[in-house]
């Protein structure tokens, strides 16, 4: 499993979760077997994305890394 988490500058949420909800076709496309995101709860400043592909190998791989969540301003980790 593959978990990024993004912590948007204000008032970038809701455009960090539409490009997000895009970017679910291009993660099933390269091998994710399942996608999901979400805006934490006890920490709204918090999103998360986590997909489930086959092995780390393939994720190296396939995955293009998109710059579109740092050009909105957020940053990300790896975990």
């Amino acid at each position: 499993m593959v978990t990024i988490e993004y912590r948007p500058r204000e008032g970038l949420h809701d455009e960090l979760l539409a490009e997000l909800e895009d970017a679910r076709f291009s993660r099933r496309r390269t091998g994710a077997s399942a996608w999901r995101v979400w805006q934490d709860a006890a920490d709204p400043g918090r999103i998360v994305e986590q997909f489930v592909v086959a092995s780390w190998d393939e994720t190296c791989a396939s995955t293009t890394v998109s710059l579109a969540a740092t050009s909105t301003g957020s940053t990300r980790s790896v975990r």
